[in-house]
Order: structure tokens, then C-alpha cells, then sequence
């Protein structure tokens, strides 16, 4: 290359198209980017032309160029250096469409409003099992007594149940069996509940105790088979039909079915009452659209906003179940409030997204119009029809399943992910129905437990300031040893203190716990590129659906009566989260400040470099099918370190906003 001094230029005045981070660029009271402007213009009469070696800069793999880039230099010499290739083709996602409708403005705060409620039924609809199938103490029902009660009701009651009931080593009334003369003991098929907390159960009213005492924990398993199978088939009908609909239908089902509940004559129908109820549930998520209404740079915010209903409905919850005491009462209370959300869902759009993939482009357009107008911006038309081009060009392709295959790296992730997930789901519905064993109210109880979600939740923001590993791994190996000590506590505390430091030590881990679990939510996320996302955290809602059907059986079933003492079961939940954080920081890697993979193969190199500079290099650079560069993997940065590297780099792109400028950090 011949030597010539390269002069300062002005760089275009241009918008990088791939920003969509409206609030970074632009301010609310900014009209945002001329639409039209060309994203490479000529330069004007004043200004200097980019040198050639300004491209060099930008791609140092590219082969040398000597072109004519200014008037009255030398051309190129072409026995030297052949000519720089064509530019590359610059196309608009549906994500740009924010930096001029408004990433996250009034109209999506007033969506997101209407939308939050629907989460609710989610809490309402999981968390009920609690109190809808819980078992009371109760006893044999005294012969010849047909007003016997759980309450003693006088001396002469008192005497004729100490005769007729056996009493067990823990001088407690034996729950299945009683005294007959003649007989000696005998089991019984009817029983007297405690009404203390409710006049009447799911358990209660079809005697599920004693040798029917599994049933409760079947339909449990039932309600989350349904969840899981809803999680699927709502999915695909939302992809299908859209987002909408689906919603409506299931919240519109959520309502009939559970007023219906209440009208079943034997457990067998409210087991299919209960798998429709879990279908159904699953699919009234809200965190779809409401994601999809949004820049890329509010989702986290906004998924985060959309679990807020986790820290209202646990303590609302409880407040229902001591006001009703009836589970046919809770089972309506909780159904009644669909028909309200599906009143408010008729002012809710549709995904724009989705139309806009299904083809119906009017319907997008007048949407995207309305948006504009609420937050104060303008779109064009040009805009529109660069996403419906750029939509028809990469939508509408087969799923990648060969790809998906041949990529161990990314059934690693899903494999890895889907352990986690269920792990912490068996840990946090374990510790819901271990509530039962906690002596006092079980509505008090109830509402302290749930009222951790809040400094858990609060807990879960740490990501932002130390990444995802270093909180998730944290919490759950604190979590775990906690756990794990309450085996060690019931076994050489004495029993009078021992209670009350295994209840403090196990609201403890339901902090870790509710913390995590926000946390690996995003994580997931973040991780799985955007061609099969959707379908990879399908499959780990799947496996997660698995560690939620176990819990009623490790907390309240067969498990938890063929273990020594209560403690033990702790202690299982203990090892579970210590063995999800071991394997996340094995093999997940961080995902904060990265830029994150939209293909299989940008995901094959995901988290191998030692900066997020490098890493966006990397995969931007794994777009190209003609560029195999191999995968070197160096040292792993700090987190502070991972940060400021990216900081930089952020900052050179930013003051030089060219679309092809992707290594500026060299």
C-alpha cells in the first residue's frame, strides 16, 4: 500500500439501523431518525470521503485496497491488490421498528397494565392446591354417633373417644384405625375432620386419608401434567391462530371450568377438572405479547415488571383462604376474576410480530400507527415495508432441526437448563406443601412464607450489577447448605428449639430459592438463540412441570413417610439446589452485556471469548458460512472486567454509527 496521510473525516450523518434501543438514542420529546434518510450517502460538497483505510479499520481480515476513494488519487493497482468486495446487503428487522415507534412508551405501560392482571390467575390457580387439598387432623368417626365431632364436646365425649380411639407413640389419636369390642382394632371408612382452619376440603369431602391418602397427591401430579401439556399445545395454537385469541379462550375456559369444580360428585371428575384447569393456566401467560410489544433493550424490564404478580398473589391468596375456609368457595373466588380480565383483553392488540408473519400487514400497520401516535413518534411507510421484506426473507423457514442436532454445545445448554429447571421447581413447590408440617395458622404462615417472593425478587435485580452466574450460583449454594442444615439441627438440637430453627432456616432457602428462579428465567432466556427459543424453554417448562408433579409426593407422600424424620426431606431439596448451582457454573456460560445469539451457529461460540467485544465479534463473524475461524477459549474475566471492556467498545461504535463498524475495538 503506498504511503499517504490519512485525514480526520466527518463521519455520515446516519443512523445505525440495528439500534433498537430507543431511550439510549433518542429521547420521548425527539421525533427519532428521518425514516428515509439513506444509510449511505454521499458525501456533501463540504466534507471529506472515508479514506480506504477506514475499511481496513473496520475489517482487518479484508484484503488490501488501493481504490480511488477520493478525487485525484491514485487508483487501484490491480497486479497488487484486487478490488475490496461489494458491500455488504443492509436490511431492517421488526426490532428497528421500535427506534421510531417507541421502545417502551405510554402505549406499552398501558398494555402492560391491562395485561399484568392475567398473571394473577396463574398465582391464584398454582398456589390454591395448598389450601384446596389440604388434609386436617382427623380420626375414626365414633359408631352409633351420628353428631361426632374433631372438637371435644364434653367429658362423656372425651371418655367415649379415648375408649374407642387408639393412641400412637406420639400420643396423638390414631388417624385410620379404632377400638371395636370383639373386633380390637380395626380400620375405619369414616372420619371427623379438625375445622379449625377449613369447614371443608377437596380431601375432606371425598375422605381421601388414610388408604386413599395418595389420590390427593395424584391429582396434584394430574394438575401439572395438564400444565405441561397446555404449555405446548397453547404455544402452537398462539403461533398458529395468534396471540390473542389464544389467550382469550384459555382465560374464557380458566372461568367456566373452574366454576364447574365446584359441582363434580367424585374425585375421579375433579382429577379431569384439574388437568384442564393446569392446560389452561399455562396458557394465560401473559409474557409473550407482552415482550413482543417492546424493544429489545426494555425486556428484561418488562419480563421482570410481568412476575411482580408472584409478590401480590401468594399474600392475596391467603387472604381468600381465610376469608372463604371452603375450598368450593376459594375454587370460585379465584375462577370469578376471568370474566373481568376477559372484558379488559378486548382492548388489548394483538402482537404486531405475529401479524406481521402471518401476513396480515394492514392489521400490523394500523397497530404500529396507533403506538406511534400514543408515544409521540412517527412511522413511515418505507420503514414498514423493510421489515415486511426483511420478515418474508428470514420468516416462514423450516425449524433447524439437522442444526440443532449436530450442535453439542447447544444440547448442552438444554440439557443442563432443563436440570436446573427442574430442581428449583421441586425445591420451590416442596417447600409450599411442606407448609402443612409447620405448626400454627396455616393462612399466617402462608402469607410470610410468600411475603420472602418481595426481597427475593429484589434480590433477582442483582444481575444487572454482577451478571447472571455469580447471583444464581450464590444463592443456590447458599440455599442448599441452608437446607442441608436442617437435617443436622433436628438431629442434635433439642426438639423444644430445634422447630422454630428449621421453620427460620427453610423461609431462608424459600428466599434463595424465589431469587434464583427469577434469575435462571432470564438466564434461559438469554442463552438459547432466537430461531429455537421458544422452543427450547417449551422444553425446559417440560422438565420443570417434572420436578413439580414429584414435590406432592417427596413433601406429603410416599417419600416423605419412608424417610427417617421431616428433616430428611429438607435435606433432599438441600442437595438439589446445591447441584444446580454446581452444574451452572460448569456449563453455562454469562450472557450478561453480550450480544445475544440469533442462530444456532452464533450460539455455538456464545460465552468462549474474554470479552463482550470479542464475543460480538465472533459471532457476527459466524454469519459468514465462507469464514471457519476456530473457537480458541481463553481466560474467563471477572465480571468488572467483562463490563468495562464492553463499555469501551460500546462507546467507539457509538461515536462512529456505521452499520458495518463491528470491530472498532481492536
Amino acid at each position: 500500500m503506498s504511503d499517504r496521510e490519512t485525514k480526520t473525516v466527518k463521519p455520515p450523518d446516519a443512523t445505525p439501523a440495528f439500534d433498537d434501543s430507543d431511550s439510549d438514542v433518542y429521547s420521548d420529546a425527539s421525533p427519532g431518525p428521518n425514516p428515509d434518510q439513506d444509510l449511505d450517502p454521499e458525501p456533501s460538497p463540504g466534507e471529506k470521503p472515508i479514506p480506504a483505510d477506514y475499511y481496513k479499520v473496520q475489517n482487518p481480515d479484508a484484503p488490501p485496497d488501493h481504490g480511488d476513494h477520493s478525487a485525484g488519487e491514485e487508483g487501484p493497482d490491480p497486479d497488487l491488490d484486487p478490488p475490496l468486495p461489494p458491500p455488504v446487503a443492509w436490511s431492517r428487522s421488526f426490532d428497528d421498528v421500535f427506534s421510531f415507534v417507541g421502545g417502551l412508551g405510554r402505549y406499552q405501560l398501558r398494555v402492560l397494565f391491562l395485561l399484568w392482571p392475567a398473571g394473577l390467575l396463574i398465582v391464584l390457580s398454582l398456589d390454591n392446591i395448598v389450601f384446596l387439598e389440604l388434609t386436617p387432623k382427623h380420626r375414626c368417626r365414633l359408631p352409633g354417633l351420628p353428631n361426632d365431632t374433631y372438637a371435644i364436646q364434653g367429658p362423656w365425649h372425651e371418655a367415649l373417644v379415648k375408649k374407642t380411639i387408639p393412641v400412637t407413640s406420639s400420643g396423638e389419636y390414631d388417624s385410620c384405625n379404632m377400638n371395636l369390642e370383639g373386633d380390637g382394632v380395626v380400620a375405619c371408612n369414616n372420619w371427623v375432620y379438625d375445622e379449625a382452619f377449613f369447614t371443608q376440603t377437596y380431601t375432606t369431602r371425598f375422605n381421601l386419608v388414610c388408604a386413599q391418602d395418595y389420590i390427593v397427591s395424584l391429582t396434584t401430579m394430574t394438575f401439572f401434567l395438564g400444565a405441561f401439556c397446555g404449555s405446548i399445545l397453547s404455544g402452537y395454537l398462539a403461533d398458529r391462530f395468534g396471540r390473542k385469541p389464544v389467550l382469550m379462550a384459555n382465560i374464557l375456559i380458566f372461568g367456566i371450568v373452574g366454576f364447574t369444580s365446584v359441582f363434580i360428585p367424585s374425585w375421579e371428575w375433579y382429577i379431569g377438572i384439574r388437568f384442564i384447569l393446569g392446560a389452561v393456566t399455562m396458557g394465560t401467560v401473559p409474557e409473550t405479547l407482552a415482550l413482543e410489544l417492546v424493544s429489545p433493550a426494555k425486556r428484561m424490564l418488562v419480563g421482570s415488571l410481568m412476575h411482580v404478580f408472584f409478590i401480590f398473589g401468594g399474600p392475596l391468596l391467603a387472604g381468600l383462604a381465610a376469608i372463604t375456609r371452603n375450598w368450593q368457595y376459594l375454587e370460585i373466588v379465584c375462577a370469578a376474576p376471568a370474566f373481568l380480565i376477559l372484558w379488559l383483553f378486548c382492548y388489548i392488540p394483538e402482537s404486531p410480530r405475529w401479524l406481521l408473519t402471518a401476513g396480515r400487514r394492514q392489521e400490523a400497520d394500523r397497530i404500529l400507527r396507533h403506538m406511534a401516535r400514543v408515544n409521540s413518534r412517527a412511522v413511515s411507510e418505507k420503514i414498514l415495508e423493510e421489515v415486511e421484506a426483511s420478515a418474508e426473507t428470514k420468516g416462514g423457514g423450516a425449524f433447524p432441526w439437522k442444526e440443532m442436532r449436530q450442535s453439542p454445545k447447544l444440547l448442552q445448554y438444554l440439557a443442563v437448563i432443563g436440570v436446573i429447571w427442574l430442581l428449583l421447581n421441586l425445591v420451590h413447590y416442596g417447600l409450599i406443601f411442606n407448609l402443612v408440617n409447620i405448626p400454627g395458622n396455616i393462612f399466617l404462615n402462608f402469607f410470610l412464607y410468600t411475603l420472602l417472593d418481595i426481597p427475593g425478587f429484589a434480590m433477582a435485580f442483582t444481575v444487572n450489577l454482577y451478571g447472571r452466574e455469580t447471583p444464581f450460583v450464590g444463592l443456590t449454594l447458599v440455599g442448599g447448605m441452608v437446607l442441608l442444615t436442617c437435617v443436622f439441627v433436628d438431629l442434635f438440637v433439642p426438639s423444644n428449639i430445634s422447630m422454630y430453627l428449621i421453620i427460620g432456616l427453610s423461609s431462608g432457602a424459600r428466599l434463595s430459592v424465589s431469587a434464583a428462579y427469577t434469575i435462571i428465567a432470564l438466564w434461559s432466556e438469554e442463552i438459547f438463540p432466537t430461531v429455537i427459543r421458544n422452543f427450547c424453554m417449551g422444553l425446559v417448562s417440560f422438565a420443570a412441570s417434572i420436578g413439580a408433579m414429584a414435590a406432592p409426593f417427596i413433601s406429603r407422600g410416599v417419600f416423605s413417610k419412608a424417610l427417617a424424620n421431616g428433616s430428611m426431606v429438607l435435606g433432599l431439596y438441600g442437595t438439589g439446589m446445591v447441584v444446580a448451582g454446581i452444574l451452572a457454573t460448569l456449563f453455562l456460560p454469562e450472557t450478561a452485556y453480550r450480544k445475544l445469539p440469533d442462530t444456532i451457529k452464533e450460539a455455538e461460540n456464545f460465552g468462549l471469548y474474554s470479552s463482550p467485544a470479542e464475543n460480538d465479534e465472533k459471532m457476527l463473524d459466524a454469519e459468514d458460512e465462507d469464514e471457519k475461524q476456530p473457537v480458541v477459549p481463553r481466560r474467563k474475566r471477572s465480571f468488572i472486567e467483562m463490563k468495562e471492556s464492553n463499555t469501551k467498545n460500546y462507546n467507539t461504535i457509538a461515536s462512529y454509527p456505521q452499520p458495518s463498524a463491528k470491530n472498532l475495538d481492536g
